[in-house]
């Protein structure tokens, strides 16, 4: 097949999902098949359904978590990625996905929450008769959770829901979804240590979410002090007051030379 009857095989595709290619544009970095089946699924809703999406608070209530869930459970977790949100036996299904969330924003991402989660494997444990839970491997099973499914893969799929929900909500004239809050609050419960750090610093919420690419793996204030010491700002899209607001914090700590390009 050529290229040109690959793009032309494309657009027919997007035309019959009723996708946009800016939509696609957007949304870079997942998969188009992914995207064309969600568009799908989004145009196979109908009033009642939709409006179960059109929310825009940081913490969805319970039927607007159990639709957002369904949905990206269904739209990104099968072929080839079957385990795209899935980390056996911890989260083998979606209600295991929406308890874990649950359970989260309840008791944050400290103790409470490793406490819920060993209290659950117990209980199944015992009435399946089996010996105790593994809680070297929940441990890993909860870090990776926290690292791999809050701190990216949510975030960045409820932001390609939204994208392709804008028009078809629209279109049914229903008002817009924004699930920005929600995607922070997920993010921020897995650098919650690293963002309370740095707002101890004096380093507003809005810079640090622009700065949080760089402190994914920072999960502890130490090491997120040694991510902003080692921070180029100015090879940072920042404005010169953000950079000024950095460049101080990083100051404070005793780091090095900072770029100050604007």
């Amino acid at each position: 097949m050529s290229d040109d009857e690959r793009q032309a095989l494309i657009r027919e595709e997007l035309d019959a999902a009723q996708l946009s290619i800016e939509t696609v544009r957007t949304n870079i970095g997942v998969p188009l098949p992914q995207q064309l089946a969600l568009a799908r699924r989004v145009r196979e809703l109908n009033d009642g359904q939709l409006r179960e999406f059109a929310w825009t608070t940081a913490t969805p209530n319970t039927s607007q978590l159990t639709a957002i869930t369904n949905l990206l459970w269904d739209s990104f977790s099968s072929a080839p990625t079957e385990d795209f949100f899935a980390i056996k036996p911890f989260i083998s299904s979606v209600g295991q996905l929406r308890l874990r969330l649950k359970q989260l924003q309840q008791f944050g991402p400290g103790r409470g929450f490793y406490a819920a989660v060993f209290a659950d494997q117990r209980a199944y444990a015992a009435t399946k008769k089996r010996k105790e839970p593994d809680f070297g491997a929940t441990i890993r099973d909860v870090n990776r959770f926290m690292r791999d499914i809050c701190g990216y893969r949510i975030p960045s799929r409820l932001r390609a829901v939204e994208s392709v929900l804008r028009p078809v909500l629209q279109e049914h004239g229903i008002p817009a979804a924004d699930y920005r809050g929600y995607a922070s609050t997920i993010e921020n419960l897995y650098m919650g240590v690293a963002v309370a750090a740095l707002d101890e610093l004096g380093i507003p919420p809005q810079l640090i979410a622009k700065i949080s690419p760089q402190l994914r793996g920072a999960q502890t204030a130490d090491a997120s002090y040694g991510v902003l010491r080692g921070l180029e700002t100015g090879a940072l899209s920042l404005t010169p007051f953000e950079r000024e607001i950095l460049d101080e914090a990083i100051g404070g700590l005793g780091g090095g030379q900072t770029t100050m390009n604007i």
